[in-house]
């Protein structure tokens, strides 16, 4: 039988196991976005902002 407790520690076991694989990604591809030489300046200043 399911029960509400076990689909919220279900939910919290797959967000745990998701979260810090996207916070490394972003980490990974954020620097590349910025250090593209040919990224117009409005791109990098979306960046910057999204980042802060």
């Amino acid at each position: 039988q399911v029960t509400t407790a076990s689909i919220l520690t279900a939910v919290s076991i797959l967000g745990a196991t998701v979260m810090p694989h996207n916070v490394f990604l972003h980490s990974f591809l954020a620097p590349h976005r910025l250090s593209s030489p040919d990224a117009p300046l409005q791109e990098k200043r979306k960046v910057l902002r999204l980042a802060k």
